[in-house]
């Protein structure tokens, strides 16, 4: 490919031949006509934005000059050896130029579109464009070679064996490019997999888990044997990792094994409430080792995968979000319980907070030595944000209805005899 490359000293003769100043002279023409075809083609395509979508929109609206700039270029390179009877080389060198700009613009597009809600996007975006111009530098004037014959000569020594600094910094190279291009796959693929709205929180979490477990291993497999390592000798160390596991990791192991269970049979869920050891909170994430729970004071309990699946849990949000509140109210023996329990719903329905459409229960659950306790079940219209809103309103309208109708609320009485 050398000889289509502008650093060339064929193309430098031909610049200062006759042939030559056609071709820059078609090159600028070209470089005129793009600018004008691509002006034409987004005037055009702007009106079937909806239709091409957001992404291919912008794909089209970043690659098009580019694209038309190497098509017009190859085609006055073909028109100049029909006529000149010459190889039309700084035309071929410009169009492999336009087709190397196209390939920077549609990969640095489509990185940023994929981190869009990333805040690292710049410099992952400065990185990968600074890493292509220097691979194309490296491709297109040879310079790889050059060094590699230079740096060659430098030999390191680690300990009986040796390596040449080329070979060296080839291999950090690699590696250095193998961790980049992995954690920026992740990134796409957390950004993908969170845009899609089809499917629910708990195979989200799924997706990126395996996604990520994917990226690691593809990743090890392709750069283990360009450093010069034997993949069989990973069956060994696998055995020694199964073993491992088996002894010292077998929490670790059942975590990680619990959290896909928790994923898969969606037993909970990002957003539900949950009480697990007497412990209540809102589920806000799953991860690999611990279900991150948010209490009602905003702290944050990390408890293991594995309790969600060998001990108790209650889900309040399971299938449903109606979440009942239970109250028992005492009242003296000397109350009529008719008046007491018709109050009560008179309380209830004045709380505009409860769902009216659920029948609320009301009932005389126990007599105590010194009152009777009459249970209450009432249904909040949010009761997994405003429980405790609701509970209030009504204990207030029921105090203020019990004073109003004299109806006693009884605490413990107890008579003392002092004895002499």
């Amino acid at each position: 490919m050398n000889e289509f490359l502008l650093i060339n000293s064929n193309n430098i003769a031909d610049l200062i031949s006759i042939g030559g100043v056609v071709q820059l002279s078609l090159a600028v023409v070209s470089v005129i006509l793009a600018y004008i075809f691509a002006c034409a083609v987004k005037r055009k395509i702007t009106r079937s934005v909806v239709r091409l979508g957001i992404f291919w929109f912008g794909m089209l609206d970043k690659t098009i000059r580019p694209l038309i700039f190497s098509i017009i270029t190859v085609m006055a390179g073909g028109v100049t050896m029909f006529f000149y009877n010459s190889a039309s080389t700084l035309l071929y060198s410009l169009a492999i130029i336009g087709i190397i700009i196209l390939f920077i613009k549609a990969t640095v597009y489509t990185l940023d579109y994929a981190l869009k809600n990333n805040k690292y996007r710049k410099h992952i975006k400065m990185l990968v464009k600074l890493a292509l111009v220097m691979v194309i530098i490296f491709w297109t004037t040879n310079l790889d070679v050059i060094l590699a014959d230079q740096l060659g000569k430098v030999v390191l020594h680690f300990g009986k064996s040796q390596l040449s600094l080329w070979d060296f910094i080839r291999e950090v190279i690699v590696i250095v490019f193998a961790i980049g291009v992995m954690i920026i796959a992740t990134l796409v693929l957390d950004g993908w997999i969170k845009n899609l709205h089809d499917i629910d929180g708990n195979l989200k979490q799924l997706l990126l888990r395996i996604s990520k477990i994917l990226v690691v291993v593809i990743g090890v497999f392709m750069v283990l044997p360009s450093l010069g390592f034997d993949l069989t000798a990973l069956s060994v160390l696998g055995g020694a990792v199964g073993v491992g596991i088996g002894f010292g990791l077998q929490k670790i192991a059942s975590n990680f094994l619990s959290g896909f269970i928790i994923l898969l049979d969606k037993s909970i869920k990002i957003g539900d409430r949950i009480i697990i050891n007497n412990i209540t909170g809102t589920v806000t994430r799953i991860t690999t080792r611990y279900v991150v729970m948010q209490g009602f004071d905003g702290s944050e309990m990390l408890i293991p995968n594995e309790k969600f699946i060998t001990d108790p849990v209650i889900n309040q949000t399971y299938s449903n979000s109606n979440i009942g509140i239970e109250m028992v109210i005492s009242v003296g023996y000397s109350s009529d319980m008719v008046l007491v329990i018709d109050t009560l719903r008179e309380c209830i329905a004045s709380v505009p907070e409860i769902n009216q459409n659920m029948e609320p229960s009301v009932y005389i659950q126990k007599l105590n030595e010194s009152g009777i306790d009459v249970f209450i079940r009432v249904w909040p219209l949010d009761g997994l944000n405003h429980g405790s809103v609701v509970r209030n309103k009504l204990n207030i309208a029921i105090i203020e209805s019990f004073r109003k109708k004299n109806i006693e609320i009884p605490f413990p009485k107890r008579d003392v005899t002092v004895l002499k």
